[in-house]
């Protein structure tokens, strides 16, 4: 929908701006579900969460979209999943997109995996791992309120992979430390690089895939995405198993702090373009 709400020089303003919303949510979210828990039972919480997408369907059904006139015949469910799975095939800049987000995502998925663990073995309680998770949503408030003004002083490039590095550092913070107030501050610096990250490279594939095939493009990366993350959980999930929490985590960071190399190698050019 961002495309055809702001004009494409407004869009990372515009992702950015969605995932302080986003997060902000996050972050807020987790203690109110828990306030009316304890007040009403879960059935409550999932009652409410359930009639709060009201306000979304109103929102989406009053929304006046400007209609577009189709030069091309309709097509098929199935040609059209055929039709953007060649585009992504046969579209260099698509490929390299797709591929960078997969394999950072499969070493950063370690930490968000492995939270509800790690906040276990710090303190034997919900609220630990809620105000983990609220640390991480603040963070990435900050962090989407400070990216436009990282881009104005430094390539799009080097901000994504700063922001790659960042989050790296963050769970190589996080295998080691074991005080509440210490992982709160790695879950603030994650936040906030992990919201750079998605936010730089949704506006990426968003940008290289024209209207007719745009919205199937954007569904494929969002299945490489969740895929890898799916993947990736159930890696550090075993290896900690295996090998412990702060083991697993000491490799994923490692893992991702390697992955800011990609730069050198899958290097997108449009990056310094947006």
């Amino acid at each position: 929908m961002l495309p055809d709400l702001v004009k494409k020089e407004d869009l990372p303003a515009a992702s950015a701006l969605n995932g302080i919303e986003f997060n902000f949510a996050r972050a807020v979210g987790p203690g109110f579900a828990g306030l009316v828990i304890a007040a009403a039972g879960a059935g409550s919480a999932f009652l409410i969460n359930t009639v709060s997408f009201v306000g979304v369907i109103f929102v989406v059904v009053r929304w006046k979209r400007a209609i577009h006139k189709r030069t091309t015949p309709p097509e098929t469910v199935t040609g059209a999943t055929l039709a953007a799975i060649r585009y992504v095939r046969y579209s260099p800049p698509i490929r390299t997109l797709l591929a960078r987000s997969a394999l950072v995502m499969f070493f950063a998925s370690g930490l968000l995996a492995l939270l509800p663990s790690l906040s276990h073995t710090v303190k034997n309680s919900p609220t630990a791992y809620g105000l983990l998770m609220g640390s991480f949503g603040f963070g990435a408030v900050v962090g989407a309120l400070l990216m436009q003004r990282a881009r104005a002083r430094w390539a799009t490039e080097v901000v994504v992979t700063g922001g790659v590095a960042l989050f790296g550092v963050a769970t190589l913070a996080a295998s080691v430390l074991r005080s509440l107030a210490g992982l709160s501050v790695a879950m603030i610096v994650a936040g906030s690089s992990w919201i750079v990250f998605l936010s730089l490279f949704s506006v990426l594939v968003l940008n290289h895939a024209p209207e007719w095939v745009r919205a199937r493009v954007l569904a494929i990366s969002t299945l490489v995405f969740q895929g890898a993350i799916a993947g990736g959980s159930a890696t550090w999930g075993a290896i900690a198993a295996r090998r412990g929490i702060g083991a697993a985590l000491l490799y994923a960071g490692m893992g991702t702090v390697a992955m800011a190399g990609l730069a050198l190698f899958l290097r997108c050019r449009t990056l310094l373009s947006i």
